[in-house]
């Protein structure tokens, strides 16, 4: 799958997605002003802030999904289809007679809604990571182990019912909580280092013949195969419709 198709794929993402976003909140705002406040409405209200939160989720998801690094976006995109439909299922299924049931509904929950969530904080995160400063490397690459750290103990205390903290003495709390705020830190730090330390790099280079320029410039393959579809479609060469962009 080509760049130009992928961002076709992502356009027609956003827009079912903010589609289906507007739709939910229709209906939510419709079912508390048009009837009373019961258990229907509740859920249609849940219904709405969980489609709102899916949808957060997989934008954030969806901003990676053009460069190379798009399987984590995929990836993340599939948890959040897991977490949704794992929801609609807590909210909608009548619990009553399977309480041992919900209970583990509510693992699958919480564990897909918590693996999204990282994925989509990774996956912004992750256009940082075409910066060459070795600060911000190593800062990335800090907040992603403290990341998988806490998700790896909130899964070992969710599916041993918190048994594996035994014994600690409120140590695998503080341990969670440490790198939780260490996560944090490494979510604010690195997107304010790659402001800080953001530098202006030469954008061409070549030579001045008379009224016109000759220009050397060096841009992503991405880059390159949007502007590549872009003069096919034009029926025109690369280097006219570069000119022409950059002349307009």
């Amino acid at each position: 799958m080509n760049s130009s198709t992928l961002k076709g794929v992502r356009r027609v993402t956003v827009i079912i997605i903010i589609a289906a976003f507007a739709a939910s909140a229709l209906i939510g705002i419709y079912a508390l002003v048009g009837g009373g406040v019961n258990e229907t409405v509740g859920k249609v209200i849940g219904t709405t802030a969980i489609v709102g939160l899916a949808s957060v989720s997989i934008l954030c998801h969806l901003a990676i999904v053009g460069r190379a690094i798009r399987v984590i976006g995929f990836v993340g995109i599939a948890a959040s289809v897991v977490a949704f439909f794992t929801a609609m299922v807590m909210i909608w299924t009548n619990w009553a007679d399977n309480w041992d049931a919900q209970g583990q509904w509510g693992k699958a929950l919480l564990l897909s809604s918590l693996l999204a969530g990282f994925l989509a904080q990774a996956n912004l995160l992750l256009l940082l990571s075409t910066r060459k400063q070795p600060i911000i490397r190593y800062t990335l690459l800090a907040t992603f182990v403290t990341m998988a750290i806490v998700y790896i103990c909130v899964a070992l205390l969710t599916l041993t019912d918190g048994h594996i903290a035994d014994g600690w003495n409120e140590g695998f709390g503080r341990m969670v909580g440490v790198f939780a705020i260490l996560d944090a830190l490494g979510t604010v730090l690195s997107p304010v280092l790659g402001l800080v330390l953001k530098t202006r790099e030469p954008l061409a280079k070549g030579s001045v013949t008379g009224q016109t320029r000759t220009l050397t410039v060096t841009i992503s393959a991405d880059a390159a195969a949007r502007l590549t579809a872009s003069a096919e479609k034009a029926h025109v060469s690369v280097e006219t419709l570069a000119a022409n962009i950059l002349e307009k």
